[in-house]
């Protein structure tokens, strides 16, 4: 965490920190602290941010430019005085966060042998399919599934989490893929493919597609040629918890069972001429992932957090 130092003579500010913060002085004429104070506090590569009634985030270091040491009472109060320096630490400890990486498969068959001699005649209770036998459902394919986000470890010291800010380059993926029994079949087409996401996770930058909101709409697809297809993928910006979501309960905070679900039209082709046997089967899946795609959950690396926290503050005085 950076490290604040302050120097100037003679000037006053009082600065107490529980589980809240409560700004008792000023130094700089430009932040009326007679207005609201908006509790968000921020932990990142800049050290602790605030924001004082309707200011940009401000840096502490902004408020603290003077000469003298800041000290504290048994109270919690911080004070300055009127000669020396000091440096503050805000230590915030670390903690881990977890994803569910989501499978979603619909509850019924792409395909099967009812499905095919629907469309292809049986011959003694088998069915020949020719190479570029296309098959489409009628209706579109829907699937939903759900995902568990737990922030693990959570220290004492953080009490309500607003936003957590992954590192840089953290991205999601989508990968469609069918499952087949007695068939050769290959994805030719995939459109009007849209997968909305659990509404506290922002997505930015989409490949292949557009965001609108938490939904994930995706450009169509065509002459794919194979069983399985990287969709495209996003960044993952930011969750984003509103509410009561934030609260922070035994040093951990869960989102359980939040919706993630998607819909599209499909078609599938015979890559070669087969028999289709009574047992036949597609199943299409479709993994929302961050990491390891094989993996049941995925870490997630915290760049920062913005919520409300009780820190730990050690401050070291020279003279």
């Amino acid at each position: 965490m950076k490290r604040q130092n302050s120097k100037k003579s003679f000037a006053m500010l009082s600065v107490a920190i529980t589980l809240g913060l409560t700004l008792t002085g000023c130094v700089d004429d430009s932040y009326d602290l007679s207005k609201d104070i908006d509790l968000t506090m921020g932990l990142g590569s800049e050290g602790l941010q605030m924001k004082l009634g309707s200011t940009e985030k401000i840096m502490l270091a902004d408020i603290l430019d003077t000469d003298e040491t800041l000290k504290t009472d048994a109270s919690s109060l911080f004070y300055l005085v009127e000669s020396g320096t000091t440096r503050v630490d805000f230590a915030i400890d670390g903690f881990t966060a977890q994803i569910d990486n989501s499978s979603l498969s619909p509850n019924q068959d792409i395909a099967n042998y009812d499905i095919i001699s629907s469309v292809i005649a049986p011959a003694g209770g088998a069915i020949t399919v020719p190479a570029g036998f296309e098959y489409s459902p009628a209706e579109p394919v829907t699937a939903a599934s759900t995902i568990d986000f737990v922030f693990d470890d959570v220290p004492d010291n953080v009490t309500w989490i607003k936003t957590v800010k992954p590192e840089a380059g953290t991205t999601v993926k989508l990968y469609l893929y069918i499952e087949q029994t007695g068939t050769n079949f290959g994805i030719k087409d995939i459109t009007n493919l849209q997968i909305t996401f659990p509404d506290y996770i922002v997505l930015t930058n989409p490949t292949n597609g557009r965001l609108e909101g938490n939904t994930y709409i995706f450009n169509d697809f065509s002459n794919v040629g194979s069983s399985g297809y990287l969709l495209g993928e996003a960044t993952f910006d930011a969750v984003q918890l509103d509410g009561e979501r934030g609260k922070v309960e035994g040093n951990t905070l869960r989102l359980d069972n939040t919706g993630i679900s998607m819909s599209c039209n499909f078609t599938i082709e015979a890559k070669s001429t087969f028999t289709v046997q009574s047992g036949s089967r597609v199943t299409l899946h479709l993994q929302a992932y961050v990491g390891d795609r094989t993996a049941a959950q995925s870490a997630i690396a915290i760049e920062s957090i913005t919520g409300r926290f009780n820190p730990d503050i050690s401050p070291a005085t020279a003279h």
